[in-house]
C-alpha cells in the first residue's frame, strides 16, 4: 500500500521561486529554485491567504530559519507530498559513484548513444502556489543527493509502497539510501502521532 500523505504543512520540504520575473515552463530547470523545510505554521486552514510559515532554508544556517507569507512571497510553492520510486540516468547517483554528499547537478553519465534509466526513491511534490503553471509537471527531489529533476510524464514515477518496495535490489545494494527510505516512513508517522495530539 502506497504512504499516505500527510495533511499538515509541518515537517514538509518545499521548493519555492521567488521574484517578479515571467517564468518559462521550458526553463523549469533554470529559475532560482530554494529548498528547505517548514518548522511552524500561523494558520491550520492552508487556503488562508495570510498563510504565514515558519521555513529552515537548505542553504542557509539552522538559526538564520524565517516567516514567510507564503501566497505573497513566491511565484511558485511545492510541498513534499509522497515517497516515489522515480526514473534516473544510471550513473547519476553519488551512491552509485561512491561519492559523499552534494549531488551531480548535471544529470547521468552517457552509455553510447543509450542511457540507462533505474527507479530511485524520490519526494514528490505538489503545487502549493503556481498550481496552473505546473499543472503538467511533477517535480521530484531524490534521495541521498536532494537533485531535482522535473517529469511530465507521469509513467516516470511511481508511489512507494512500503511493504513490497522495501525488498528492492536498489536498496538492499545501498544501505545508506534505505536507512533515508525508513527515516522518512518512520518520520511520517511520528509527525502524524504529534499533529493528533495537538488536536
Amino acid at each position: 500500500m502506497a504512504v499516505e500523505a500527510r495533511p499538515e504543512l509541518v515537517g514538509k520540504r518545499f521548493l519555492c521561486v521567488s521574484g517578479e520575473e515571467p517564468m518559462e515552463i521550458g526553463d523549469i530547470g533554470c529559475w532560482g529554485w530554494r529548498t528547505g523545510v517548514i518548522r511552524a505554521v500561523n494558520h491550520r486552514d492552508n487556503d488562508n491567504p495570510d498563510l504565514t510559515v515558519y521555513v529552515e532554508f537548505d542553504d542557509e544556517e539552522w538559526d538564520k530559519r524565517e516567516w514567510v507569507k507564503v501566497y505573497e512571497d513566491f511565484q511558485v510553492f511545492l510541498l513534499e507530498h509522497q515517497l516515489v520510486w522515480a526514473k534516473r540516468k544510471e550513473g547519476s547517483t553519488n551512491a552509485e559513484r561512491g561519492g559523499g554528499g552534494g549531488g551531480d547537478r548535471g544529470g547521468g553519465l552517457l552509455q553510447g548513444n543509450k542511457t540507462k534509466l533505474l527507479q530511485w526513491p524520490a519526494l514528490a511534490f505538489k503545487p502549493f502556489v503556481g498550481k496552473t503553471l505546473l499543472s503538467s509537471t511533477t517535480a521530484v527531489e531524490f534521495l541521498s543527493d536532494r537533485q531535482l529533476a522535473f517529469l511530465n510524464d507521469h509513467a516516470a514515477y511511481k508511489p512507494y509502497q512500503d511493504e513490497l518496495d522495501s525488498l528492492s535490489p536498489v536498496l538492499r545494494e545501498n544501505p545508506q539510501l534505505h536507512d533515508e527510505v525508513k527515516f522518512w516512513l518512520k518520520d511520517q508517522k511520528e509527525q502524524e502521532i504529534f499533529m493528533q495530539a495537538e488536536v
